[in-house]
């Protein structure tokens, strides 16, 4: 029988990782909140839902979705950018009350980074989380949920995301007095994003939170300038009176306990 795989959230990163299922034989069910996109996921073979969390679960046909599913990916951010309000961890808490009859699914969160302040430094899976943003409060709340959901979970805290129509120096290029220079780059691309959420699926649940970075962390200054050069586009200009340095995080658990070799340098 084969595997059922669910990703709650086919985007950027859900959409190419259930591509990437498919063709390694998975049976994939993937979700969007967009009538639009269903057809889009339908046609390239994703068993598709429309699906979106609410305060009190989830608006949808959440139970033909779940049905055979095997292992669960959340790959949900939280949007707090464009609304600022958002209850994404209450979402999430109740979006988990739906697994309460089912505890066999194996639950792989896609969490981030930011659960990390700027100010903790050299960060590895042992280091407390200690979130300075509202977007990495709010995930780390979400983490707490996942851990007591009585489910098998990994949770993957993957750095800055890096790929295909996907790069900060498109934002960056030709702003002026950009904040901490010296501090280093934490980022990962999608290649081994999706490789790394296979790996999840075929390991045991380590029951625990895992960090996702490539390892090279050059810093800003460094990087944004070679990464515009690259693109012929205009150069970053940085505060150099911003001495800060910022926090460098370590996939310690990936490389030392599953052998993982990162394969693309973002």
């Amino acid at each position: 029988m084969k595997t059922t795989v669910g990703i709650m959230g086919c985007g950027w990163l859900g959409l190419p990782l259930a591509r990437a299922l498919m063709e390694k034989g998975f049976n994939v069910k993937g979700t969007t909140t967009s009538f639009e996109k269903l057809s889009v996921l339908t046609n390239i073979g994703i068993e598709s839902y429309r699906l979106r969390l609410t305060d009190n679960g989830v608006e949808g046909d959440w139970d033909s979705f779940f049905s055979e599913v095997n292992h669960l990916i959340i790959n949900i951010p939280p949007k707090l950018r464009s609304n600022p309000n958002e209850a994404y961890s209450t979402k999430l808490a109740a979006l988990l009350e739906l697994l309460a009859h089912n505890k066999s699914v194996k639950l792989i969160f896609v969490s981030s980074t930011s659960v990390y302040g700027e100010h903790q430094n050299n960060v590895t899976e042992q280091t407390l989380p200690e979130p300075d943003t509202p977007s990495g409060k709010e995930i780390i709340r979400a983490e707490q949920y996942i851990q007591t959901s009585g489910n098998p979970f990994t949770i993957v805290r993957f750095g800055g995301l890096i790929g295909p129509n996907r790069h900060p120096i498109t934002t960056l290029s030709g702003q002026k007095y950009i904040a901490r220079p010296l501090a280093p780059v934490n980022l990962i691309h999608l290649t081994d994003c999706i490789a790394i959420l296979e790996e999840c699926i075929h390991r045991e649940a380590i029951q625990g939170a895992l960090n996702a970075v490539y390892p090279l962390h050059l810093s800003r200054k460094t990087y944004y300038t070679n990464a515009a050069n690259k693109s012929h586009l205009a150069l970053p200009e940085f505060d150099e009176t911003d001495n800060r340095q910022g926090k460098q995080i370590h996939s310690n658990f990936l490389m030392e306990n599953w052998k993982y070799n990162f394969q693309i340098a973002p």
